[in-house]
Formats: C-alpha cells, sequence, structure tokens
C-alpha cells in the first residue's frame, strides 16, 4: 500500500470517529436538556408548595398562640370582668398584621361539663379551613376558679413514705 493511501484512510477514520463522536455529543446534549426540563417541572412546583405550607404553619403557630395569649389573660379575670373582656375581645396589632383579615371571637358556656371559655380566630387561608378554636373550663357549674382550687388541694406525701421496707 502507498504512504498516500495510508494517509487517506487514516483521515476518513479520523474524520468518520470525529462526525459520531459529535452526534454522540448532540444525542448527550438532548438528553441532558430533556432531563433537565423534567426534573425542573417536577422540583419547581414541589418548592412552591413547600413554601406555602410553611408559610401556613406559621401563621398557624401564631393564631394559636394569639389564642393561648387572649385565653391566659381571660382566665386570671374575675368573672364580671371576663364577660366585659369577651365582649371587647379583638385581635393583636401585630398578629393583625400577619393574619389577613383576622377575627377573633369568644363566649363564656356553663353546662353538665361545667364552665369554662372557647376561643376561636379565623383568618383568611386559602381553601376551606374551620376556626381554631381553644377552650378553658374555669370551673364545675355554680364555683368559681379558688373555690375549685380549694376543694383539690391534696398532700401527694413525700417519695419516701411511698417505698416499702
Amino acid at each position: 500500500m502507498s504512504a498516500e493511501f495510508r494517509t487517506n484512510r487514516q483521515q476518513v477514520i479520523q474524520n468518520r470517529s470525529r462526525l459520531l463522536r459529535r452526534g454522540f455529543m448532540t444525542t448527550e446534549v438532548v438528553v441532558a436538556a430533556s432531563l433537565l426540563i423534567t426534573i425542573t417541572s417536577v422540583v419547581v412546583p414541589l418548592a412552591m408548595q413547600s413554601k406555602q405550607l410553611w408559610q401556613d404553619s406559621g401563621r398557624y403557630r401564631l393564631a394559636l398562640g394569639e389564642l393561648s395569649n387572649q385565653l391566659e389573660r381571660l382566665t386570671g379575670l374575675e368573672e364580671a370582668d371576663r364577660e366585659t373582656a369577651l365582649a371587647g375581645l379583638s385581635v393583636s396589632p401585630e398578629v393583625s398584621r400577619r393574619l389577613p383579615n383576622a377575627e377573633l371571637r369568644g363566649k363564656t358556656i356553663e353546662d353538665r361539663d361545667g364552665k369554662r371559655i372557647v376561643l376561636q380566630i379565623d383568618w383568611d387561608r386559602p381553601g376551606p379551613a374551620e376556626p381554631l378554636t381553644l377552650t378553658a373550663w374555669t370551673g364545675p357549674p355554680g364555683a368559681s376558679v379558688t373555690d375549685k382550687l380549694d376543694e383539690e388541694r391534696v398532700d401527694f406525701g413525700t417519695r419516701d413514705e411511698e417505698e416499702g421496707p
């Protein structure tokens, strides 16, 4: 074989390998782009839902804290003052700033289960949602809180007395 034929043959082989390699790289790029688009179309909506859920849980904790604080304040009041405070319930400024259209409602209930205060808070949330409710018992029917505490005072003794020989 002549040297010129070998050189031409080598050039043809190199050109073919370059062409095959270019085609292979094009296929790699198309597959990579397809995977990237598919993964992005799945991950982005999940990230948005995660963010929304995180914000909703923060608002829920804030509403629960507001109910807890208001209920603690109300249970510390005398009964006459409590009714006046229930009539004038309002959401604190910080909570009303962070919870859209927040409404706080409360009432006193007295039935066979005892006397209790029920507070509810509701705010604009995506989708249907029940108001968040928190209840505190203030005593059995016809008794004040201090009467109930006096009746329930019990001496539990000490740990040493419980242990035997």
